[in-house]
């Protein structure tokens, strides 16, 4: 497993910010705390350094970049990175970038004001503003367009935005992390995205490989057989997505097997 912490600094609110990181004999307490991981399923060292890793940038207010296969539970880790953060009181905000054209992605993102568009008959809000204080959690950030990857670096360098349609500047106070299924350093050199952004997104990298600390599409067929059910899956992680895929394989499974009096 790979995880990196770069762009490191000698300036002194990076060193007190350091020093708020908790032990490792605290962090070991962590990762077993099931209030901040009761969703994860999985004791193998591979996942417990994941955890270790997540809960550890937890105590600052890095943007950190979650890197693995679909179905390994990024959205998980996402979650215990909140709720260990000093934000862990505010909201945690999910948006998946692979999943909205570009133009409703950035409404979607940084609200609109009345009239900025065609059906824009009040102002909105964007999930930015409505992660405030808290966490947004930007999935399949590999899909962003050109266009879309600018607008984001510009909120990561100047924390603010305007609303489509608006001219006052919005202050950003929200904690970005980011994920992908896709190797970044790869699309960076295809020319698919902006070496700035990367940097800017990758500040702390967690690798979350898959089979032994999670529950891959991959891994589970080779552990699925029959009815066998979720919850004896051996050291997985397990994320909502993922959980309801395999109980619908688990029901065709168990119907057919019927069907054909086995």
């Amino acid at each position: 497993m790979s995880t990196v912490l770069s762009h490191t600094s000698d300036h002194p609110a990076a060193h007190a910010q350091a020093a708020r990181e908790p032990s490792e004999r605290h962090l070991g307490a962590l990762v077993d705390d099931t209030r901040l991981t009761g969703r994860v399923v999985g004791q193998s060292p591979a996942w417990r350094d994941v955890l270790r890793r997540a809960i550890q940038v937890a105590a600052t207010d890095t943007t950190t970049c979650l890197q693995g296969e679909s179905g390994v539970g990024k959205e998980v880790v996402a979650r215990v990175i909140h709720g260990a953060s000093p934000r862990r009181r505010g909201p945690f905000v999910a948006i998946n970038c692979a999943a909205l054209p570009e133009p409703l992605l950035e409404s979607e993102l940084f609200g609109y004001e009345r009239g900025a568009f065609t059906g824009a008959h009040q102002a909105k809000p964007g999930q930015i503003e409505l992660a405030a204080s808290g966490v947004l959690f930007l999935d399949e950030v590999s899909d962003l367009t050109p266009a879309a990857q600018a607008k984001i670096l510009r909120v990561l360098e100047e924390r603010e935005f305007v609303r489509l349609g608006g001219t006052r500047a919005i202050r950003a106070n929200v904690r970005f992390i980011a994920a992908t299924n896709r190797d970044l350093r790869q699309a960076v050199a295809r020319g698919q995205f902006r070496l700035d952004l990367y940097y800017r997104l990758n500040v702390f990298d967690i690798w979350i490989p898959p089979g032994d600390c999670a529950s891959s599409v991959r891994s589970q067929r080779k552990q699925i057989e029959g009815c066998a059910a979720v919850g004896h899956l051996p050291h997985t992680v397990i994320s909502p997505a993922a959980e309801a895929r395999t109980r619908r394989r688990q029901g065709m499974t168990c119907r057919m097997a019927h069907l054909s009096g086995r």
